[in-house]
């Protein structure tokens, strides 16, 4: 009985057909990327990568725009990784920061392998970031950069907020205070507004403007040497290390020449000279050669819609007024009623012959442009031979133009646009004839004329009418080559979320970046790996 159930049970065998079974079901290992910062200052992106599903992981390998990068040597999970700046090199083509998508694949001893979600990146390579302790700011929220020539120590000079109130302080390359003086003698101490003039070779001083609070002149030891309080508006400072303030007053404006350090209890005040109504639009330049001082003011007269500019030209030694008290006229236009105009913010040339005004006019159609005018300080109407030069039209409206390189370039600036001319001729000499633009909605908030032909521009946003810190810079090391970097960062609601530039008297660059100290590379180098700029 049992060997014939065998039988029929091998004879149904041996009639069924066979099949191949299916595959075995494989689920991939799960991969992950994450990295420290999205938007990366600084030398090197760190970040972690881990899995999950894998007994043994052999292999894991990070891929920048899906190609292979490097190699993270898997030690635990989550395992770190560091990627170089020199492992970045070829993501610069379109400019600098590099835009880089990062993955993770991971592979298992099994064989299975998967591929993390993409992580975006913005890299910008630098050659040093320093964080003071503690989280705490590094740098003033604006400060100035002193020293760096012959190796000597770069250390930054600005306002902060001390126990006792505001206070003037110096800080080293680590965020240390070096020296600080908290007895001021403005209201109110000093601002993050302070302009703060550049060192007298002659005296060794500086000079801090708070405009429409005062003056003061410090020394090395930021030791408070000479001030003078009222409504100042603008400030020059000649090489012998005195001061060219305009101040406005309830009367009549007026000019006064300031002694960085007079006799103790002795006025800082050589001489005054007041002037007919008027408000400064430029900057007052003392020129050695003349011992002249150049002034010029703005005026508009609302009731017959008239704007002017006029020219001072005063002798420093005794403060006289070789022009007159009713100046040159370098300027005027009519402005249709009820229609603002706009003051033009000028810069004299370095030996005050010229004055470099840019004028805005509307077409009938409506469409404003500006067009710079090279005018003459030596006679009045800048027509004929009083004007060296004239610009061609600049679309928009540009209100200030700003000397640099020195004295061979000039800034026209307008709210959305900055462009590049020459000082001597007006030609256009931005890359392309294009002006450099901030992105999206920001603003030009901020200039800083670097060492030689270099020059950086500062852009914020603007919340309900109020423009906040800056969250981009533009780097240019020539208008003539182009933009060379530009650098993002925070939302600009507060100092510690924005950015600051200073150039140090070696021509070095220096950032706050948030709360950082950063230290770019040095602008030849971002040039060399970036190439000419399209």
């Amino acid at each position: 009985m049992r060997s014939s159930v065998v039988a029929v049970l091998v004879g149904l065998v041996s009639c069924t057909p066979m099949t191949n079974p299916d595959p075995p079901i494989t689920t991939p290992p799960q991969a992950f990327l994450v990295v420290a910062e999205s938007n990366v200052i600084g030398t090197s992106i760190q970040g972690t990568t881990s899995t999950s599903g894998c007994a043994k992981v052999t292999q894991v390998r990070i891929l920048a725009n899906d190609s292979f990068l490097m190699d993270a040597r898997w030690t635990t999970n989550p395992t770190p990784f560091e990627i170089p700046a020199s492992a970045l090199t070829n993501f610069y083509g379109s400019g600098i920061a590099a835009s880089i998508t990062l993955t993770a694949q991971v592979a298992c001893d099994d064989g299975r392998t998967n591929k993390s979600q993409p992580t975006g990146v913005t890299f910008f390579p630098v050659d040093t970031v320093t964080s003071a302790t503690g989280g705490a700011q590094t740098l003033p929220d604006a400060f100035i950069a002193e020293g760096g020539v012959g190796g000597t120590p770069t250390t930054f000079i600005g306002c902060i907020g001390g126990q006792t109130g505001t206070q003037l302080a110096r800080v080293d390359t680590g965020g240390g205070i070096v020296q600080a003086n908290n007895a001021l003698p403005l209201p109110g101490g000093c601002t993050v507004n302070a302009d703060i003039s550049d060192r007298a070779q002659a005296t060794g001083t500086r000079w801090l403007m708070e405009k429409g609070v005062g003056v003061f002149a410090f020394d090395r030891s930021l030791a408070v040497t000479a001030s003078y309080v009222g409504n100042v508006q603008e400030i020059g400072v000649a090489s012998d290390g005195n001061a060219v303030v305009m101040v406005d007053t309830s009367t009549k404006p007026k000019v006064l020449r300031l002694r960085p350090n007079p006799a103790s209890g002795a006025s800082p005040i050589v001489w005054t000279a007041e002037f007919d109504l008027g408000i400064a639009n430029a900057k007052p330049l003392v020129d050695p050669g003349s011992h002249a001082v150049f002034i010029s003011y703005f005026n508009y007269d609302q009731g017959s819609s008239v704007g002017e500019v006029i020219l001072h030209r005063i002798n420093y030694d005794d403060g006289l007024m070789v022009t007159g008290p009713s100046g040159l006229l370098i300027w005027s236009q009519t402005f249709p009623m009820l229609e603002d105009p706009v003051k033009p913010l000028g810069t004299f040339s370095r030996d005050g012959a010229l004055l470099y005004l840019p004028l805005i006019a509307k077409s009938t159609q409506g469409d404003v442009s500006t067009v710079v005018y090279a005018c003459s300080t030596s006679s009045s109407g800048c027509m004929g031979i009083s004007r060296a030069w004239t610009s061609v039209p600049l679309p928009g409206e540009m209100q200030l133009t700003l000397a640099f390189n020195s004295g061979n370039s000039l800034a026209v600036v307008g709210g959305h646009q900055v462009q590049f001319l020459s000082a001597s001729t007006g030609n256009i000499i931005s890359n392309n004839m294009a002006p450099t633009r901030p992105e999206g909605s920001l603003v030009v908030t901020g200039l800083q004329p670097g060492f030689s032909s270099d020059f950086y521009v500062l852009h914020a946003p603007v919340r309900n009418g109020v423009v906040g810190y800056p969250t981009e810079i533009v780097g240019l090391d020539s208008p003539q080559n182009g933009e060379l970097w530009r650098m993002t960062y925070g939302t600009g609601e507060s100092p510690s979320g924005a950015m600051w530039i200073a150039v140090d008297e070696a021509g070095g660059v220096w950032l706050r970046v948030g709360l950082d100290l950063v230290k770019p590379l040095k602008n030849s180098e971002y040039r060399s790996v970036r190439g000419v700029t399209p």
